[in-house]
This record gives C-alpha cells, structure tokens and sequence, in this order.
C-alpha cells in the first residue's frame, strides 16, 4: 500500500517483503538491471518497477522493526 504525504510517498510492504534488506536487495538488484548489468540477480516481483514510478522515501514491512530508506543522491 502506497500513501502519499505531503512531500514524499511512504509504502507499508506488509508480506510482499518481509525484510528491509530483503528489499534493499531486491532495489539495487532492479537498479543493477536497468543499467544493463548480466550478473547473476536475484528474482525481482514485476511491480517493483511501478514502485520506482512513486519516489518512496521510506518502506515499512512486517516482519522487520528497521524501515528502508532511498541513499542519498550523490553530490
């Protein structure tokens, strides 16, 4: 579920992602791709693509008290 603030889009992931780093992994794995990477990736859910789309600043998931949050863009 996606809710939209005033700045920022925030996602509770519930079950689809039980881990922030399960996510994390999933992020740069999505990001490895796009650039063109042919390593060995793991498995990426195809809505994470849509996902890129709201400009998440934070995700919250079930199973983890830690949320995810974007790296900072590089200077």
């Amino acid at each position: 579920m996606a809710i939209n603030g005033r700045d920022r889009a925030f996602v509770l992931a519930g079950q689809a992602f039980n881990t922030a780093t399960d996510f994390a992994m999933a992020h740069y794995a999505w990001h490895l791709r796009r650039a063109g990477s042919n390593e060995d990736l793991p498995e990426i859910p195809h809505w994470l693509a849509t996902l890129q789309d709201l400009d998440v600043r934070r995700v919250f998931f079930a199973h983890d008290l830690l949320s995810w949050e974007p790296p900072p863009e590089p200077l």
